[in-house]
């Protein structure tokens, strides 16, 4: 809070005495923007919340989330700090491009999150915000900057992070090969345990990974990411129409493992993708084969969350990037 000016502190900390009058959701978070006054429920898209919402009727707004649980605690406090490292990359402090964390503390039982408020806007991404979201995603990714850049050297990250409900195993690694196999492909894996996926991982470990992850240009360096970037995490203030990006899941690592996602789901177009590609050029060789290895992570994420249909798009890819592994070797 030192950080802050004297009225947003005071803002905030009139925030958090306004806490009390809401309702807690006994099962899962609550999403609440904050102003003032008074309150009402609006409706919101996410599988993991609700929101409520301050009427605004002066001063500022802000996006508070609230815990119940063990579980919700440690996901807030890996979204916060997530959210701390994605700014601290910011070279302008005022870029709203991620929401500035003002603070995430206890209050009783519950933990809570207070963060800048953005009002979503319904309007499409236009050929200006595609390309503002690639200027200011490969800025945040590019590793001559210091500010990218792991604080070890390493990958991984301080705190386990969650990508949807799935918690990540961030345990420091100097080698992407192996942080990404270990920590990302078998863990998941291994917490499926389906035995038609468990059939082909011994391929995927000994074969595709090494293969693909082993020798290319540029070389990888550990640099902060967003971790869960699909179309739902990405939208436009409608007030300034400005790109904002929400609810990360971070780790330091290779900067293409973000477009893994953005390949599962679609949603951004080549304007995105070139004006990226113009600032970090394409890892080669065997490009488009490494992003679907980095998309096949999110596949099988959402077999272990939901099963059902995902767990198909799992094993497509997986038999498509053996087979094209073993023509190659």
């Amino acid at each position: 809070m030192k950080n802050l000016s004297r009225g947003i502190e005071d803002e905030v900390l009139e925030v958090f005495d306004r806490l009390s009058e809401v309702e807690v959701d006994k099962t899962t978070f609550n999403l609440i923007r904050v102003s003032t006054n008074r309150y009402r429920r609006i409706p919101d898209g996410s599988l993991t919340s609700k929101s409520e919402e301050f009427s605004r009727t002066q001063g500022r707004d802000y996006f508070v989330k609230i815990s119940n649980g063990t579980d919700e605690s440690r996901k807030l406090l890996a979204e916060s700090e997530s959210l701390i490292a994605l700014r601290r990359s910011i070279e302008d402090q005022h870029d709203r491009f991620v929401p500035k964390l003002y603070k995430n503390s206890t209050i009783g039982t519950r933990n809570v999150m207070v963060t800048d408020y953005f009002n979503k806007s319904n309007r499409c991404f236009s050929k200006k915000s595609e390309t503002e979201l690639a200027v200011k995603l490969s800025s945040l990714h590019d590793p001559k900057n210091p500010k990218n850049a792991s604080p070890n050297g390493s990958y991984g990250f301080n705190v386990p992070t969650f990508c949807g409900e799935t918690e990540q195993v961030n345990k420091w690694e100097k080698d992407w090969m192996v942080f990404f196999r270990e920590f990302r492909i078998k863990e998941l894996i291994r917490r499926i345990d389906d035995p038609e996926i468990n059939s082909l991982a011994q391929p995927i470990y000994n074969q595709v990974i090494p293969f693909l992850l082993s020798d290319f240009e540029p070389r990888p360096s550990p640099v902060i990411i967003h971790g869960d970037l699909w179309s739902g995490n990405v939208s436009l203030d409608e007030e300034t129409g400005q790109v904002f990006i929400y609810d990360p899941s971070s780790y330091y690592g290779h900067n293409e493992v973000e477009l893994g996602i953005m390949m599962m789901f679609g949603g951004r177009s080549e304007i995105f993708f070139n004006e990226y590609h113009k600032r970090l050029p394409k890892s080669q060789p065997h490009h488009e084969q490494r992003i679907k290895l980095y998309e096949l992570y999110h596949h099988l994420n959402h077999t272990l969350i939901f099963g059902g249909g995902y767990k198909s798009g799992s094993t497509r890819i997986m038999n498509q990037l053996i087979n094209f592994v073993q023509k190659h070797t």
